[in-house]
């Protein structure tokens, strides 16, 4: 739950970061290599983590979290040293309303800025279903690998697969600009319901 909230904050504010550090004209070409890279460093730190949940036994899953605790840390510490220019998040925008707190007007221009774009309105019920889908994976996946095949090895093996797959979208992207791009990325969202109907076929047989 926790990281949970932490990244339902975080993901939406990284992606405004990129629109203070690069022109629009770069908009792109940053969001894929962004992409690309941190689905590269999910597949070295999905292959990782298998390898040491495997290897240390029981203490596994504790010593993992740790390591990846400290990694968010040095996530963290980067992301101070980076300095925004661009008037999205140095406050050289709209002023919020006098006696109330800036983070109630951002979030106000932000719901009127949903309202006023009709393909964001159109797109994100199927994002949020793509992103439950995946929830389900998340959550039957790991217990089907526990059940039928070598566990958190072959989890990490699963996971690391798929980030693989997203350091091949991420290159897709940097070169394939389609007029609509919301005609492919939606149909590319629903496939995230064939992994989740093996994983719920593996584990409603066996209940």
């Amino acid at each position: 739950a926790a990281q949970g909230v932490a990244a339902a904050v975080f993901q939406p504010a990284a992606a405004g970061l990129v629109l203070s550090l690069v022109p629009p004209a770069q908009l792109p070409g940053a969001n894929a290599l962004g992409q690309v890279g941190a689905a590269t460093t999910r597949v070295a730190g999905l292959a990782t983590a298998g390898l040491l949940a495997a290897a240390a036994g029981p203490a596994g899953p504790a010593w993992t979290f740790a390591l990846d605790a400290a990694t968010f840390a040095v996530s963290a510490a980067s992301l101070i040293l980076i300095k925004p220019t661009g008037p999205e998040l140095t406050g050289r925008g709209a002023e919020p309303a006098r006696g109330r707190p800036a983070w109630r007007a951002d979030l106000r221009a932000g719901w009127n800025a949903f309202r006023q774009c009709p393909w964001i309105r159109v797109a994100t019920p199927g994002l949020l279903l793509a992103d439950f889908a995946f929830a389900l994976f998340v959550v039957l996946g790991p217990l089907a690998c526990l059940r039928f095949y070598h566990g958190a090895v072959t989890w990490s093996a699963v996971s690391a697969t798929g980030a693989a797959g997203s350091v091949a979208g991420g290159l897709a992207t940097a070169r394939f600009r389609p007029r609509h791009p919301l005609r492919w990325a939606l149909p590319a969202a629903a496939c995230f319901a064939l992994p989740d109907r093996k994983s719920t076929r593996l584990n409603s047989s066996h209940i």
